[in-house]
């Protein structure tokens, strides 16, 4: 039975995971691992689990063990190159006239890759690029181009939250967000006001997007006709933070009315004496 741990070797970048062997490994904890790149220092974000075989994900690499002094100081020293390298390339991007932006430059623990990250309109050819680099830094390299959203999570920035980008601090992959969703939610379907920074659809879109989904078999179709305490009206609004939905009465005002489905999902302090979020009555 496999020890597996979970590893990632950028801020908030995809988590791959590896055999911890017998190593003793807690979250937070600095690793060298081999990738497909060569030696990478890693952060454990999964701590180490035991799992039965046919659950550990296949061509499971151990690794290599936990970094030490030596590693770090090494890791802090290529900080120093990879610098040097980005405005190198920056140099020779300008001398081939590419449409191209260079935006990071990460180097393997062994120094022998160095990773360029770029964003540009379309494709790019850079192979004269990487031959002209090689010689120049006298190291293999690598060039990826980045979609909006991946320059996004790498730069990292502010939401419209206030709040740092979930993409940067957070989230290792990106899910599909469609204006679906938004629609589900009764977000005002304007494209300025639902991107992101990465002009696509904001991610945290999709977060309660269930949640919402799931909520409307338990709601009346807005503009449908009902009769309420208060007379008859028309649905108008659903309010699914709050378990409820709102009726305009044929009389005139309105009177919002609770689903007793809902609301203990949504509140603590429901009054309506049916669901679960309400005291139990006193004798």
């Amino acid at each position: 039975m496999p020890v597996i741990v979970g590893v990632t070797f950028e801020r908030a970048g995809q988590l791959q995971y590896f055999d911890a062997g017998r190593l003793e490994l807690e979250k937070g904890a600095a690793v060298v691992a081999q990738t497909q790149r060569g030696l990478e220092l890693g952060t454990v974000v999964d701590p180490p689990k035991a799992v039965a075989d046919n659950v550990a994900p296949p061509d499971l690499k151990q690794l290599v063990r936990r970094a030490t002094e030596r590693d770090l100081l090494r890791w802090q020293d290529l900080r120093g190159s990879e610098a040097e390298a980005l405005e190198v390339a920056k140099e020779k991007v300008q001398q081939h006239g590419l449409p191209m932006k260079l935006l990071s430059v990460r180097s393997t623990l062994d120094g022998r890759r160095l990773v360029f990250y770029f964003s540009a309109e379309g494709r790019v050819d850079f192979r004269a690029l990487v031959a002209d680099l090689a010689r120049q830094l006298k190291t293999r390299i690598e060039l990826r181009q980045l979609g909006a959203r991946d320059v996004a999570k790498l730069l990292s920035g502010y939401g419209r939250c206030g709040r740092a980008l979930c993409c940067g601090t957070w989230m290792m992959s990106f899910e599909p967000v469609v204006m679906k969703m938004a629609k589900e939610q009764g977000l005002a379907l304007i494209p300025e006001k639902l991107a992101g920074v990465c002009g696509r659809l904001r991610c945290c879109i999709r977060y309660e997007y269930e949640g919402y989904s799931a909520a409307r078999q338990f709601l009346p179709k807005v503009g449908s006709r009902m009769e309420t305490e208060k007379g008859p009206g028309k649905v108008v609004e659903h309010r699914v933070p709050r378990g409820t939905y709102v009726v305009a009465l044929a009389e005139g005002g309105q009177t919002e009315i609770i689903v007793p489905e809902l609301a203990h999902w949504y509140t603590a302090d429901c009054h309506c004496g049916q669901c679960n979020a309400c005291p139990e009555p006193s004798d």
